[in-house]
């Protein structure tokens, strides 16, 4: 079963877990990448980044029994996406799911493209899909979506009946993340966990604005950047911190 994650007075910082970084744990797991880990209050595992003959099915429980307070997001990343499973696949990772979802332990979340939705009902057959819950992604690596755009992805996650939606964008300019803080504000209670931010340079502050005006999920790094402008876990705690306290005495 998946576990019922805790309340926690930081907002869900997902560090990711590649195959080098599950390598670590289990050799140091006291080690350097490991403690860093434990900072972490989200994980979220890349399962484009293990090789293929990887037994799945071990590794959300295998990551739960080192880290139990985080919560976990199972990820297949395509290619379209920034991840390295081949897009022009996508449909075959229902196979993928399966093993992964086979486990008596299972992520929270599944990470499941908007544009993939139509894969999900293929999904809800799989025998444990009843322990996780779904979290509908989008990625923009061209520019900021318009206000009317962010709601027609809104709209396909509320009619999929997703508790999560996420949506990363790229920042190409100052302030172009500007209007993405009003969507927060208006939508964030409608799913368990919402994220939206910038990549980019110039997108950097909204990882951890965003979670002042609403969201509760943002991503870091621990061993490498994933993405582009992209805060380690302790820059994304510390400046979330800072942040908090300067708007509380505002």
């Amino acid at each position: 079963m998946s576990q019922e994650f805790r309340n926690n007075s930081l907002p869900y910082f997902a560090g990711i877990v590649d195959a080098a970084a599950f390598s670590s744990f289990k050799k140091e797991p006291k080690g350097n990448l490991a403690n860093k880990a434990k900072l972490c209050t989200a994980l979220e595992i890349r399962y484009d980044l293990f090789e293929k003959d990887t037994d799945f099915s071990a590794i959300a429980s295998a990551v739960h029994e080192q880290f139990p307070s985080a919560l976990l997001i199972g990820t297949i990343r395509l290619e379209r996406d920034g991840g390295k499973f081949p897009t022009v696949e996508a449909a075959s990772r229902i196979s993928l799911f399966r093993e992964i979802l086979s486990s008596s332990f299972v992520p929270n979340f599944i990470d499941i493209e908007v544009e993939e939705l139509g894969s999900l009902p293929e999904l809800t057959k799989l025998p444990s899909f009843k322990c996780t819950k779904i979290l509908v992604s989008h990625h923009n690596f061209q520019g900021i979506p318009s206000d009317e755009e962010l709601n027609w992805l809104l709209f396909l996650a509320e009619s999929s009946k997703a508790s999560g939606f996420k949506v990363a964008a790229m920042s190409t300019k100052e302030d172009d993340v500007l209007p993405l803080y009003d969507f927060i504000r208006k939508n964030h209670r409608n799913f368990e966990l919402f994220s939206l931010f910038a990549m980019g340079e110039t997108g950097r502050e909204s990882r951890i604005k965003s979670l002042l005006c609403g969201a509760n999920l943002s991503y870091c790094s621990l061993n490498r950047y994933e993405a582009p402008g992209q805060l380690s876990i302790e820059e994304s705690i510390e400046l979330y911190e800072s942040s908090r306290a300067a708007e509380t005495f505002k």
